[in-house]
């Protein structure tokens, strides 16, 4: 019976210590939903498949990022003077219209708020000019290897209330997904 005390004896000590521990209904935490000053931010990606005119040169083919999702990733410590004790990010979406553009509103406090910006990656064809020497002469021919293409990651700092911030155009990377790959 001695031990049968005893544990219920700890069972109810640990019992009030999470009583003590636990949140009381007065404290608060961060909801971005609080903060009503805002920011915009606009901007545009493009990406470049490479694409070739049918004399085989190199063209510029820049092309909008259509209808793509944007991430907005919000440092949590801006909305507390930089402090860390709001750890993390807030992500915001957006999409980005047939021209590549995007604009996304976002919350802003006095003391300048970070954020960290990026779209969705996404699978096309990659073009490539292929030239083939022989009999004296050079051929050159188009080849399309499958590619990811994958948007930069873009900070921006210091943004305040009412601020209206040009992202500007950000390019996508393209990394070919069919690498030939030699065994020495």
């Amino acid at each position: 019976m001695d031990k049968l005390t005893r544990i219920k004896t700890l069972i109810a000590c640990a019992i009030v210590a999470l009583g003590f521990s636990s949140c009381s209904e007065d404290q608060t935490s961060l909801s971005i939903d609080n903060i009503q000053e805002k920011a915009i931010i606009k901007g545009s990606f493009v990406y470049d498949d490479n694409k070739t005119s049918s004399s085989s040169t190199a063209v510029n083919t820049e092309k909008p990022v259509m209808n793509t999702t944007v991430y907005v990733m919000i440092n949590n410590s801006s909305f507390n003077n930089n402090s860390s004790s709001y750890g993390g990010y807030t992500t915001l979406e957006t999409t980005t219209d047939a021209q590549g553009k995007y604009e996304i509103e976002i919350p802003a406090v006095e003391n300048g708020v970070t954020v960290t910006i990026k779209a969705k990656s996404f699978e096309a064809p990659y073009y490539k000019i292929n030239s083939n020497s022989g009999s004296g002469t050079t051929q050159n021919s188009v080849i399309a290897k499958d590619a990811v293409y994958s948007s930069p990651e873009i900070i921006l700092s210091d943004i305040k209330p009412n601020d209206i911030i040009a992202a500007g155009k950000a390019t996508y990377n393209h990394e070919e997904l069919d690498k030939t790959v030699f065994n020495y």
